[in-house]
């Protein structure tokens, strides 16, 4: 039974032309795992789900607590992000360093709130 609706991350995988096996090499997560969030039955942990909804620029929307986290949980394109991109936007070498310090961040936050959650 699918958790979510993985076939939005196919959709944004192809517009972006990437196969599954790019997006492991990326993530640095096997081809399989890939399929199993694009099929909406991963269960390897969220950190995973978001670095990949990352990658394609869609955010994970969870509105209530009230039922499962996955029912209510909404997958949608973060149209910021591709239109800086699309609109001949460039980025200076600091820029990028940033993204890369924020990118770091967050891996850490992610971390350490699921780190907190289990205690």
């Amino acid at each position: 039974m699918a958790l979510y609706d993985g076939q939005l991350l196919v959709k944004a995988r192809k517009e972006k032309s990437l196969t599954q096996s790019e997006v492991s090499e990326i993530l640095g997560l096997g081809r399989r795992q890939i399929s199993q969030m694009e099929n909406g039955v991963f269960d390897g942990g969220i950190k995973y789900l978001v670095k990949y909804l990352r990658l394609l620029n869609l955010q994970l929307d969870i509105t209530s607590n009230t039922k499962s986290v996955w029912q209510q949980a909404n997958i949608f394109q973060d149209n910021q992000l591709e239109n800086d991109f699309t609109n001949g936007m460039t980025f200076s070498p600091k820029e990028c360093s940033k993204t890369m310090v924020d990118k770091d961040a967050l891996n850490k936050e992610i971390d350490d709130m699921f780190l907190n959650q289990t205690r």
